[in-house]
């Protein structure tokens, strides 16, 4: 951190009127775990820029529990007059509630949000995103073939915005299929990417990772492990699963050391994925008690519930985060 900090500053000391480099050394702040440093450093961005750094300053708050500053971040970029910003706000709303297991709230304001974006004609992907964040939300609660719906949904929003671009998510869709049992079209998905990935017209990386994907939900953990080991750059989606493959095989060093970097950096690909973001901790607990790590375990369970403490009824992670900590606690 220390070259890429001093070079932002000396950035910082030959353009001191603009913001975007307050914004950057709030991003490095953050993705190396300095979260009050990373806030500052956008609220300076703010002060030079009104509505600039709203967004990532939103997220900050969101990761300190802070829910009603970020609201109110969020809230202004909603009613900015400028429509990227409006876009941008209103997704940054119904992360609130996701991250708080709130789905039914979330869900809410995601319609409200998509409304209010095809309501402007602003087809961007934001709008995207926020079908992304639906599927993500009824997965959640155990509706699988809604949450395929909702993917569809974004990806056709998508090929009008961008049709030569790779449809995003691909893995994420394989993930549902599985769950849904329809491995022949999960199946065609990862045979799509090989080959287009053997014609590099797609990195090797998608492939690798929606058939690591695939391989998961089949229950094949060795072929899981090797496929996702091959990716250069794993976002935090693929990190989780990557995670879970190895509590599952027993491998507790590695499942560890991946969440705990993970857990330590408050960066955009984790925020975005805000129910995952939090059911990591109830991830890193299962590897802590199954390593024997007593106080480690109880510590990661007690964050989970607490950020979930008002989530929504019948979450299964949450009834049995609790029963494992009241067991922990015992012992």
């Amino acid at each position: 951190m220390g070259k890429s900090l001093w070079a932002i500053n000396q950035y910082i000391s030959l353009a001191p009127g603009e913001a975007n480099p307050y914004d950057s050394r709030a991003e490095l702040y953050a993705w190396n775990g300095q979260i009050d440093q990373a806030i500052a450093s956008y609220k300076k961005a703010l002060e030079i820029k009104p509505g600039f750094s709203l967004h990532g300053l939103g997220y900050m708050y969101i990761y300190k529990k802070e829910y009603a500053k970020a609201e109110n971040s969020f809230k202004e970029l909603s009613s900015s007059n400028d429509q990227r910003f409006r876009v941008l706000g209103r997704s940054g709303l119904a992360l609130i509630p996701m991250y708080q297991g709130k789905l039914n709230e979330a869900l809410k304001v995601l319609e409200d949000g998509i409304a209010a974006d095809k309501l402007e004609n602003k087809y961007t992907g934001e709008l995207v995103y926020k079908h992304f964040c639906k599927a993500s939300a009824q997965e959640e609660r155990g509706n699988l073939g809604l949450a395929i719906q909702e993917i569809e949904a974004g990806w056709e929003i998508f090929k009008k915005i961008r049709p030569k671009a790779p449809l995003p998510w691909r893995s994420y869709y394989v993930h549902l299929l599985a769950g849904n049992r329809k491995m022949a079209e999960a199946e065609g998905i990862v045979q799509e990417l090989k080959k287009k990935s053997e014609e590099n017209q797609v990195s090797a990386d998608l492939y690798w990772e929606a058939a690591g994907t695939l391989a998961l939900g089949k229950g094949d953990l060795k072929s899981a492990r090797n496929y996702f080991e091959k990716i250069n750059y794993i976002y935090f989606q693929g990190k989780y699963l990557l995670a879970s493959t190895y509590l599952q095989l027993g491998i507790l060093d590695k499942a560890a050391t991946i969440l705990e970097k993970a857990l330590s950096r408050y960066t955009n690909d984790r925020i975005a994925e805000s129910i995952l973001a939090v059911k990591a901790y109830y991830l890193l607990g299962l590897v802590y008690e199954k390593s024997g790590w007593k106080d480690k375990a109880i510590e990661n369970f007690k964050e989970f519930l607490d950020f979930w403490k008002d989530a929504d009824a019948g979450l299964p992670e949450v009834a049995d985060a609790k029963q494992r900590l009241e067991k922990l606690k015992k012992q």
